[in-house]
């Protein structure tokens, strides 16, 4: 079954909708007064059971790649999310975000909650080591983007603010940080996962069991097939999949 036939009625609408923006916005700056363990406890009760969050625990290593503060602050916050199910074992989880002031508002959060397994790495994921526009919308980071790969009328485009960032694949990141084995990657970017998964070749190679990847396409399945991978199942930001056995 691909994921399309499979669609949840929250996905018919995104971050192009000036109703949605305003939504979102609202209730994260709602959000943002809620005790940090409160809104993250009672947003996990939904979702524990589900993929990603179900299928790790506090031994697997976890790569995220996307994490903005807006949805940190929210509670909604996938790698926050991921950081919390990882705690207490030997394993890890790394945070690849490339927006300066999100990556270290993840990384003090994650010191203040007391996540000492939490990496935080502020840079692009993408196919290789190269330089990249980052478009950087500072009121709702969530929506930022890689110049090129969304296609917003004038009046939005003039609302982000253009950054010059340093990206690199996972494969090199994760060569720097010494880190052999992976379980499952969480790649939740707007428009770059195609990108992002060449850079991820060697990881897959080996043995990297799930990969989740945003709701930017309902036209992952061919190609994620022709990496060796199967849909599982829609997640709450899009799609997981599992390495075929």
């Amino acid at each position: 079954m691909t994921e399309s036939r499979k669609t949840p009625l929250r996905y018919r609408w995104n971050h192009r909708a000036k109703l949605h923006r305003s939504l979102v916005k609202t209730f994260n700056k709602v959000a943002s007064h809620v005790p940090f363990r409160l809104k993250y406890r009672t947003a996990m009760a939904r979702w524990t059971s589900h993929a990603p969050y179900s299928l790790v625990g506090p031994d697997s290593v976890v790569v995220q790649v996307g994490a903005p503060a807006d949805t940190l602050r929210a509670g909604r916050s996938r790698g926050m999310h991921l950081a919390l199910r990882t705690a207490g074992g030997a394993g890890r989880i790394i945070i690849i975000e490339p927006d300066p002031k999100s990556a270290e508002e993840f990384t003090r959060t994650a010191s203040e909650q007391g996540l000492g397994h939490v990496t935080v790495v502020n840079l692009g994921a993408w196919s290789c080591a190269q330089t990249l526009e980052l478009k950087i919308d500072q009121a709702h980071p969530a929506t930022n983007f890689v110049d090129g790969l969304v296609d917003y009328d004038e009046a939005r485009a003039s609302e982000f603010l253009t950054l010059t960032i340093e990206a690199d694949s996972i494969d090199n990141i994760l060569a720097d940080l010494g880190i052999e084995r992976v379980d499952l990657v969480s790649i939740t970017t707007n428009g770059a996962e195609r990108e992002i998964l060449e850079g991820l070749r060697r990881t897959i190679t080996e043995g990297l069991r799930y990969i989740c990847l945003a709701r930017t396409s309902d036209s992952f399945d061919a190609g994620m097939r022709a990496l060796g991978y199967d849909f599982l199942e829609n997640d709450d930001r899009g799609f997981t999949y599992r390495l075929r056995e």
